[in-house]
């Protein structure tokens, strides 16, 4: 019988070229946790093409990790397309590398992104993010979910294929209590609270990279708390509602607009304070994609009223998650709208305040005693939101005594869901093996 830590374990739901940071925290999460409990074999699905062999240092270690590719569309003729993956794997893999590896996996563990297992994205991302469950689990290898949000489901025929995957599941994660509560719902009778857990966000263990020699130098000087003299306010501002303002509030069911709310929200900050604001985007693509949130944060810089462009600036370059985590962890005060641009924040112990699309941000938040500092664009008032940010910054000093008492238990709780995760891994390769 092989060694625990030879077997190989794949990760689906968090590749690392999405351009979105919050993904990609997810992803080195996993690697670094496994790799600090030896299991160093693990492959990681992308959306890239053949086999590759990547890298990444965190906490001064080199952690390795091998990458293949899995897509949906209707190049059903590429290896990396998810139903000639799903065909081939009917047969053992056969002809499909991708497939194969699939079918020899000692355990298969998704994240979904952490928030995508759900149908608000609309029906292609859906089938995207469940396919390869589905696989797996036809397969016949041991599927664990990993900490993540469940739902909401609105369509009967969704609903069924979730509860499907989350009973036929080996393991499953729910990231906050009230996707813990969502995947009660869809386990029903199934519900085993010896395999069914609460947990974090995998990124509450997401180590933190330094990336002093990668920002310039005014934003060094920024960040450097030796020679700060006002406060830093890192602001991240959604690519995905800001670029295309009335799309993303008619989508997501928004009472107010998004592009208003932030633009008055700064200059209110601007005016009423005397702090610098570094515009922190975490999911950066290519030109033109509506989701950038780099291109958001140049469209805020041009936007603004600002009689002192000094006072705000956009941090642009390639960054990583642990790197951006670096960045974040610096400010004294951080608002963000990108979950993961958030999670890096409270885990570093940085007063944070939320502006929610979703009932996935205020669970979160409330893993860390936080609830209160978290504003949900689909039922506040955008009248008063400018004022609820401002006031947000003022009690900076309380929210981050909060934080700091609550942050303990928070970060025991997200080793002990790795340790028991990696066990999970260990009991499923005892039973396929």
């Amino acid at each position: 019988m092989k060694n625990l830590n030879e077997q190989q374990v794949l990760l689906f739901g968090a590749g690392p070229d999405t351009g979105n940071a919050g993904v990609s925290a997810l992803c080195y999460s996993v690697i670094d946790g496994l790799a600090k409990r030896n299991f160093h074999r693990l492959c990681v699905f992308d959306h890239g093409r053949g086999r590759q062999q990547s890298e990444i240092l965190l906490n001064d270690e080199m952690r390795r990790f091998d990458r293949l590719g899995a897509i949906n569309g209707r190049r059903y003729y590429r290896r990396e397309n998810l139903w000639q993956i799903r065909l081939a794997a009917s047969v053992g893999g056969l002809w499909n590398e991708n497939a194969k590896t699939i079918c020899q996996a000692s355990a298969v563990l998704d994240v979904s992104g952490g928030d995508s297992f759900t149908e608000i994205y609309g029906p292609q991302r859906f089938q995207t993010i469940t396919l390869p469950k589905l696989i797996s689990l036809q397969a016949g290898r041991p599927l664990i979910l990993l900490p993540q949000t469940y739902g909401p489901f609105h369509s009967t025929r969704a609903r069924a294929i979730a509860s499907k995957i989350v009973r036929q599941s080996s393991a499953a994660w729910a990231r906050d209590q009230e996707s813990f509560e969502q995947l009660k719902l869809l386990l029903g009778n199934s519900f085993d609270p010896k395999i069914h857990h609460l947990g974090v966000d995998m990124a509450f263990g997401l180590p933190i990279s330094c990336a002093q020699k990668k920002v310039n130098d005014i934003t060094r000087s920024w960040l450097c708390r030796k020679q700060r003299g006002e406060p830093v306010i890192g602001f991240n501002v959604s690519g995905l509602l800001y670029n295309n303002s009335s799309e993303s509030k008619s989508q997501f069911g928004l009472k107010a607009d998004y592009r208003r709310v932030i633009l008055k929200a700064l200059q209110n900050l601007l005016e009423n304070t005397h702090s610098k604001i570094l515009l922190v985007p975490h999911v950066v693509t290519g030109k033109g994609n509506p989701e950038c949130d780099l291109a958001a944060s140049y469209s805020v810089l041009r936007d603004l009223v600002c009689p002192d462009d000094d006072r705000v600036k956009v941090l642009d370059g390639d960054f990583d998650a642990a790197e951006l985590k670096w960045v974040i962890s610096r400010t004294d005060w951080f608002c963000g709208t990108r979950m993961h641009a958030t999670i890096a924040a409270l885990s570093s112990g940085v007063p944070t305040m939320a502006l929610a699309y979703s009932m996935k941000t205020k669970g979160v938040f409330d893993s860390c005693k936080q609830g209160d500092e978290v504003v949900d664009l689909r039922f506040a008032d955008g009248e008063d939101l400018s004022e609820s940010i401002y006031q947000g910054f003022k009690r900076r000093f309380q929210t981050a005594n909060s934080l700091h008492r609550a942050l303990p238990a928070v970060m025991s709780q997200a080793k002990q869901q790795m340790d028991s995760i990696a066990g999970a891994i260990g009991d499923s390769f005892l039973k396929v093996a």
